[in-house]
């Protein structure tokens, strides 16, 4: 993948986290993981979809605008070390790992809503 591929991933990562999320409730099932199409709003998979093709049917980021796509925030995860897992956004929230500990993120915030060290609780 080429670093504008990856910086254009990381934007709409961004962007669609801010967007309104539709309302299928919080549990991930296999059928919503199955459909994630249905939902581009979310970003339920490593890649996107089962499929694995990095595409989303979003239409806010089109190649006229994706020049002046700008970050909105960041967050400063304890420890040195990167991620350790891809963030996966779902109901708005961001869900990654670092230093060890899974992280929930609210997207329009950047505010760290719950942390954890439990894998089970990940």
């Amino acid at each position: 993948m080429s670093s504008f591929h990856f910086i254009l991933l990381c934007f709409l990562c961004l962007f669609v986290a801010g967007l309104v999320a539709a309302q299928q409730g919080d549990v991930v099932t296999y059928e919503r993981l199955r459909d994630s199409d249905r939902e581009p709003q979310n970003w339920m998979h490593y890649w996107g979809n089962y499929q694995g093709t990095h595409y989303s049917a979003l239409k806010q980021i089109t190649k006229n605008n994706v020049a002046n796509l700008q970050l909105q925030w960041s967050i400063q995860l304890p420890g040195a070390s990167a991620l350790e897992t891809e963030p996966l956004v779902i109901m708005r929230l961001t869900h990654t790992t670092a230093a060890s500990l899974c992280w929930e993120i609210a997207c329009s915030s950047a505010r760290s809503t719950r942390r954890s060290s439990s894998a089970a609780s990940c």
